[in-house]
């Protein structure tokens, strides 16, 4: 099926359509570097996961920054899978245990009316994001400065939130099209359900990975300052704030590995990397599960690592008391983590970074920044303005 470059085809449009209209939940992603677009569609409603990482059927997990009652982690099912690339038509497949309704569903699609002025809609989950005024944030910034010198903790980081309203002719397929083509480095995604609403981002993070080959992935990502067209990454110049923030984040995941007495492991970096208008610094890290005979790594990482104090701060549990006492924000899925499970032997989660979430006309852009004792109030402001202008440069062009 031909397309334009970079746009979801037009029967992944309209399947997308339909599924929203009946009610299911649905995600939608494109991993970094990649041209492939994956749509798949849980007939049956997402769930809480019930077994470990690895034992769980294909899908997309989601998961929030702190679970509650508001906010739990959510398992989407592939019953239906559908896979774009530029190089040939799209692939469908099907989960056995779905093949009925799966057919009819489709059946319908290909004989509902064509309605190409109609654009899909979305989940819309709860309401009632308190916006967080400059002057609060600031207040909040300097507390944080506050208690690193008192030596509560080293490093918090701190989030806020802003509604903006959406234009008139507001199409998720498009934005999604727009961040994947505008941010190749990213983890592009729509998780659109009716229990958590719809949440559209473009991390840069990933918190863990586990390939085909076994072998297990995880980054330190921190540092920003802005991007300047036609600058060499290796000629940037970092700030002691941004090396220290960076390396509590790198010492952080090296401390996990300790816990589990894991010391095979490999390391690259710190190096800057670009991130849509921003640079980071970034350290990887890499284990051969089959050498280390680690065959739940996956599972066992992502309950040390999350919230990692990229996103929390560090010691963590001092840190996440302070955020819990003083931020006044639910960040419900912001901040929590997100990808595709096991899909094609391939498991590739993400912090879930530079997202929104759509209400009705209106959607909640969220941005944290990490406080070290050598922040600035006002500085952390313009850190968290332009991370929300990731998302917001391609709704407003």
């Amino acid at each position: 099926m031909e397309q334009e470059k970079g746009t979801i085809a037009i029967q992944s449009r309209k399947i997308v359509k339909r599924a929203l209209d009946d009610g299911y939940g649905l995600a939608i992603w494109r991993l970094p570097h990649s041209n492939e677009k994956h749509l798949i569609i849980d007939f049956d409603g997402s769930r809480n996961p019930e077994s470990a990482l690895e034992q769980l059927p294909s899908g997309v997990l989601f998961c929030p920054y702190q679970k509650n009652p508001k906010n739990n982690d959510r398992f989407i099912h592939a019953d239906l899978h559908i896979q774009e690339s530029q190089e040939g038509p799209e692939k469908i497949i099907i989960h056995p245990s779905k093949q009925y309704v799966a057919d009819e569903f489709l059946q319908q699609v290909e004989t509902q009316e064509e309605d190409n002025d109609k654009k899909p809609g979305w989940h819309v989950g709860q309401q009632g994001i308190s916006r967080i005024e400059k002057s609060h944030f600031i207040q909040y910034v300097q507390k944080s400065i506050d208690a690193i010198r008192d030596k509560r903790f080293d490093k918090v980081v701190a989030a806020r939130a802003k509604n903006r309203q959406l234009p008139q002719e507001f199409d998720v397929l498009n934005l999604f099209d727009n961040l994947s083509e505008k941010y190749p480095n990213a983890f592009v995604s729509v998780i659109s359900l009716p229990e958590t609403g719809t949440w559209i981002g473009a991390t840069p993070e990933h918190l863990i990975g586990i390939s085909p080959d076994l072998t297990f992935y995880t980054t330190a990502l921190a540092g920003t300052q802005a991007y300047e067209p036609g600058m060499r990454l290796s000629d940037a110049a970092w700030k002691q704030k941004d090396i220290e923030e960076q390396a509590f984040v790198s010492r952080y995941i090296i401390n996990c590995f300790k816990k589990i007495r894991l010391r095979e492991f490999a390391e690259s970096g710190p190096k800057t990397v670009k991130a849509g208008n921003l640079i980071h610094l970034k350290t990887d890290f890499y284990v051969n599960m089959n050498e280390v005979n680690f065959s739940q790594l996956g599972s066992v990482m992502l309950e040390l690592l999350h919230p990692t104090s990229a996103i929390c701060g560090m010691p963590k549990e001092a840190a996440s008391q302070f955020i819990d006492e003083e931020e006044s924000l639910d960040r419900k899925y912001f901040s929590g983590y997100l990808g595709p499970v096991n899909m094609q032997e391939d498991t590739q989660l993400f912090v879930n970074l530079r997202c929104m979430e759509l209400h009705r006309n209106e959607a909640t852009f969220f941005a944290g920044a990490g406080i070290t004792i050598d922040s600035d109030p006002e500085m952390e402001w313009q850190e968290t303005e332009m991370k929300m202008n990731t998302l917001l440069n391609c709704i407003e062009t």
